[in-house]
């Protein structure tokens, strides 16, 4: 079904016994979830012309980077294409749940295509922060009031031809957890799953499900596809390997790392995407911190982080004001900040803040915080590899980032170790 031309794209020649949805429609129905329909039961093609005429609704976004990268996605579109595509039904669930998914039939088949996690829309008021508030709940044990929604919508309708799920970000999420949890009735109507830049599984689902996940049919039926340097996709376990596809930018700053999850930056050539081997550093990094970490502290410390971020989602803040009340917060817990008045901190950028943090601050800060059971020496080795990441990563020395990055990562992980160690030993000396 699938064959890999070289090592660098990837060539779809056939999906069962349907021809119309191919990895480009279910790329493109991925992209399209973001956007809002003007009529049910019009075809896709016809929303993809009213909303390329849409001149209100491109001047109140304009300033949107998200909205201007997904319509220079959609200007791409062959929209004549979509003239088949008819949107049988609409779950618009954004003032509760936050759950967004249309139903598209064609002669052959249905296919489920489910929007991803939105910010708060302060210019409409048409979202809140439903999506941030369900993606961190994702780390407390079982599914989240959005995965039962997703899973409640398939169980009740009616499938009469092959079904295929596209989702991009929580909406693969969604796709695939629906495969995970369904019943085997719409299991075997379900010919594929097309996931692009989707967090994985959680440890709680993975047990639950572990034997659905081994069945070779379960695994025949996904296809998991992530850009080379995006991050979400790094969260929680995989059910399997993905594809890897090259980026059309770098991953050298904050602002990069960001907009690599967006479907736009894909490659694409000739119709084909555009595959590398394996991902870059940074989602490594990111795939180490999450899931040999953050997943891994007990119960009561992830709850209270669940409800830490419940607080600042529920405020109700736009994302610019809401990033300088949690930059504030950090400020009154940890002694980085004390040099900052209020007045910067509320005007913080992610640049002024890694500008300000040097590493003399920096190591002063984390060594009078230690307690005497901690090498300062270790201190000062982890402290400077830490930095020397970050300027590899800032300067763009790619030919070097790799291997300088992970002997720092193997040096740090070995000092922690060795404090650990002597901790372990202080306290049994003491009993």
């Amino acid at each position: 079904m699938w064959e890999i031309k070289g090592k660098w794209c990837i060539i779809e020649e056939k999906v069962g016994d349907c021809m119309d949805m191919t990895l480009k429609v279910a790329f493109d129905l991925s992209l399209l979830a973001y956007f809002d329909p003007y009529d049910q039961n019009e075809t896709l093609k016809d929303m993809i012309q009213s909303i390329k005429e849409d001149t209100q609704l491109q001047k109140d976004y304009q300033n949107d980077a998200i909205f201007l990268s997904n319509m220079e996605q959609l200007s791409k579109i062959e929209e004549d294409a979509y003239e088949g595509f008819y949107i049988r039904d609409i779950w618009d669930d954004n003032q509760q749940s936050g759950v967004v998914l249309y139903c598209v039939e064609t002669l052959d088949s249905i296919i489920l295509m489910f929007r991803g996690s939105e910010i708060y829309d302060h210019i409409h008021n048409k979202t809140g922060w439903q999506d941030w508030i369900d993606n961190f709940h994702m780390y407390l044990p079982g599914p989240t009031p959005q995965q039962l929604v997703a899973l409640q919508y398939i169980q009740k309708m009616e499938v009469d031809k092959p079904l295929y799920l596209c989702g991009h970000s929580k909406g693969g999420n969604l796709a695939l957890f629906i495969l995970l949890t369904c019943q085997d009735e719409i299991f075997h109507k379900i010919q594929r799953v097309y996931a692009f830049n989707a967090p994985g599984i959680t440890n709680s689902l993975w047990e639950a499900y572990e034997q659905r996940i081994q069945e070779e049919q379960f695994q025949n039926k996904v296809l998991l596809l992530e850009n080379e340097h995006d991050c979400v996709s790094s969260f929680f376990r995989n059910v399997k390997k993905p594809l890897y596809i090259k980026s059309q930018i770098g991953c050298n700053t904050f602002s990069q790392m960001f907009t690599n999850h967006n479907l736009g930056t894909m490659v694409w050539i000739e119709g084909q995407l555009q595959m590398v081997q394996r991902k870059s550093t940074i989602p490594i990094m990111v795939d180490k911190f999450i899931n040999e970490f953050v997943v891994k502290q007990s119960s009561d410390r992830l709850e209270k982080m669940v409800h830490r971020a419940n607080d600042y989602f529920y405020s109700g803040l736009p994302l610019a004001e809401l990033y300088r009340v949690f930059i504030f917060h950090v400020s009154k817990y940890t002694s980085f900040f004390d040099d900052l008045s209020y007045e910067d901190i509320t005007t913080l950028t992610f640049h002024d803040l890694l500008k300000n943090r040097r590493s003399k601050i920096l190591l002063g800060h984390l060594l009078e915080n230690t307690t005497a059971a901690l090498n300062e020496i270790d201190m000062k080795y982890i402290i400077g590899s830490i930095l020397e990441n970050y300027n590899i990563f800032k300067k763009n020395k790619q030919g070097m980032m790799q291997g300088v990055i992970r002997k720092n990562n193997f040096m740090i992980l070995d000092k922690i170790k060795g404090m650990q160690l002597r901790n372990k030993v202080k306290k049994e000396e003491n009993l």
